[in-house]
Formats: C-alpha cells, sequence, structure tokens
C-alpha cells in the first residue's frame, strides 16, 4: 500500500510539476513514443536526447500504532548525451510521535536510500516508430 502511494503522488507529482529542458540542436535524434509503465520507473525516455532533464517529488503519509510516518522522494534525471538516461534519487523518513508515544517506541529519522541508475537505448528506428 505504501508503495502505492508513493508511484501514485510521484506520477501525480510528475504530471503537474515536471520540466524538460532540450538542447537546442539543428536535428533532433529520433525518440520512441511509449507509455512508462507504473510499476516499472524508466530513467528517462527511451532514446532520450542530450540536454533532457527531470525532477520529481513524492510523498507518503502514514501512521502507525504509536506514530506518524512522513517519507519523501526525490529524484533528478537527466541525459548528459543521445540516448544515455542518468538518474540519482534518494528516500527519506520522518517520524512523530502519536498517543502520548515514548522516544524508544518511535522509529529515527533517516535516509532510507540513495539510488543510482542508468539507461542507455541501443536502437531506435526512425522506419518502426509508427508500428
Amino acid at each position: 500500500m505504501k508503495t502505492t502511494k508513493r508511484i501514485l503522488t510521484l506520477g501525480i507529482l510528475n504530471i503537474l510539476g515536471c520540466f524538460s529542458a532540450f538542447a537546442q540542436t539543428q536535428s533532433k535524434p529520433v525518440k520512441v513514443s511509449h507509455a512508462e509503465p507504473i510499476f516499472q520507473d524508466l530513467v528517462r525516455d527511451l532514446g532520450a536526447r542530450k540536454g533532457e532533464k527531470e525532477f520529481n517529488l513524492g510523498a507518503d503519509f502514514s501512521s502507525g500504532k504509536n506514530y506518524r510516518e512522513n517519507g519523501y522522494l526525490a529524484e533528478y534525471e537527466f541525459a548528459p548525451i543521445n540516448r544515455l538516461g542518468l538518474e540519482v534519487e534518494t528516500d527519506f523518513s520522518f517520524f512523530s510521535p502519536k498517543n502520548n508515544a515514548t522516544k524508544e517506541q518511535i522509529p529515527g529519522n533517516r535516509l532510507d536510500g540513495l539510488g543510482l541508475s542508468a539507461q542507455y537505448t541501443f536502437f531506435v528506428s526512425e522506419n518502426l516508430r509508427h508500428l
């Protein structure tokens, strides 16, 4: 459930607030038009173009017996060269007491993870892209 909330929140924020910057070139490389799978986060679009950038934020709010957990996700995706996508992602959890809980009953605030990803598109065909 927690993962589903995070994915939905990330998707909504991505639709509402993401931005992309494209490199100014005469002719742009061919790009693959596709729907991104919900449970598999692609680093960048297939056939990413040099200079593309995207920043996403996500939040997850849940409640346990003795504490509330606020989880936050931040990811930065970019394409330093054509067809190569790179990503840096961090997850943070912050806990607050509930119902007069003691400090021993509450987990400590923490960095849950730091993820680094890379994705390279080996083949993009303009002739086959409309099939």
